[in-house]
């Protein structure tokens, strides 16, 4: 497979210049699905054909397609996260304390002396956001995090007051500890699906798996940050849906020692998953 994030230009060039289904195919044969596509046979990445054209005795077609999962998480963190505002208390609390986050930040980047005062008064300097990766947004409200809980409210005060932003009040801080424990789980399935060394397509299935699993089990404990697990979920749900169902990805699972079957948790994913390799066990 080909590997490429969801731009749509990426995504028209596979579906036009895809291995076309063979009359004779064998029923052995895999079948990939990646949204309205189906390859066929994915064995040969060039077939020979009858084409108008009788000086092109061979026509070359592109690998099947498989859509860079880490793009697609990042999606999830950043467009399908919109939909916790149509919780209108979730809403006026994460955009009163995330305003606040956002000042600090552009204070302490674009002055020195706004980042000499943090650094004499907390003896540290503050994590900026990088826009082109979703999680550096994680380490930075991270960092923010702790500052607060660890120093003591009025030099966290001073602080904001030196940088001239409003402090941050005591339910706010309580909100910005939830938010870190949903997101964290997120960031660490981004850095895996981000890795340079040691990822594999096997890792896709548990990482989600894994994602999920610790979502639902921090849902019941949040008392404000509940709707951005809701947004979270859900929009896994939508972007890899039939994943599970896939047997080249569940397949790449099982096969690596590090996983077998020991990630699997109980659910129709479980079901599916395991009958996909029982299939396999069966022919092999």
């Amino acid at each position: 497979m080909t590997v490429t994030d969801n731009a749509s230009n990426f995504v028209k060039a596979f579906s036009e210049y895809a291995q076309p289904a063979a009359a004779d195919d064998d029923e052995d044969d895999y079948e990939f699905c990646d949204g309205n596509v189906e390859v066929h046979d994915v064995q040969s990445v060039v077939a020979s054909t009858e084409v108008d054209d009788a000086d092109d005795d061979n026509v070359v077609y592109l690998p099947p397609h498989q859509r860079r999962a880490a793009h697609m998480l990042n999606l999830v963190a950043t467009s399908d996260t919109e939909l916790t505002n149509n919780d209108p208390t979730y809403k006026r609390v994460s955009r009163g304390v995330l305003a606040k986050c956002s000042a600090l930040w552009n204070k302490t980047s674009r002055s020195t002396l706004c980042a000499d005062i943090v650094r004499e008064k907390l003896n540290t300097s503050l994590v900026v956001p990088n826009d082109t990766r979703w999680n550096s947004h994680y380490h930075a409200v991270e960092k923010l995090k702790k500052l607060l809980q660890q120093h003591s409210e009025n030099l966290m005060s001073d602080v904001c007051q030196a940088l001239d932003v409003m402090p941050f009040r005591t339910n706010e801080i309580s909100f910005l500890t939830e938010y870190c424990d949903v997101m964290q789980p997120l960031a660490c399935a981004l850095d895996m699906l981000q890795a340079e060394t040691k990822c594999f397509i096997g890792y896709l299935l548990p990482t989600l798996t894994s994602l999920e699993t610790k979502l639902r089990q921090l849902r019941p404990k949040l008392k404000v940050a509940g709707p951005f697990v809701d947004a979270i979920l859900g929009g896994v749900a939508k972007r890899f849906e039939g994943y599970w169902d896939r047997q080249e990805l569940v397949l790449a699972s099982i096969t690596l020692p590090q996983f077998r079957l020991r990630w699997l948790d109980d659910g129709k994913k479980a079901s599916a998953c395991s009958a996909v390799y029982e299939r396999w066990r069966a022919v092999t």
